[in-house]
């Protein structure tokens, strides 16, 4: 929200690498989003596009009606 993409992105590039370690599939589909999110304000709107499809894809796997209506929200 601040502005600071680059440092946010790094830290979710580490959220998203331990996911796996601690368990914590709940979250994976925001992160993924929010990774998707950094990738867009770079420019990397094909990468960004991805990441977006397998956050919406795992929210829906996991029947996280909340998030699907903020990332459709957020690509409107």
């Amino acid at each position: 929200d601040q502005g600071e993409w680059e440092e946010g992105e790094k830290l979710l590039d580490t959220a998203l690498a331990d996911v796996p370690f601690q368990e914590e599939q709940y979250c994976l589909a925001d992160l993924l989003h929010l990774k998707g999110e950094c990738l867009a304000r770079r420019g990397d709107a094909h990468e960004a596009l991805a990441h977006g499809h397998q956050a919406t894809a795992l929210a829906q796997e996991q029947g996280a009606t909340g998030l699907l209506g903020w990332f459709a929200a957020a690509m409107a």
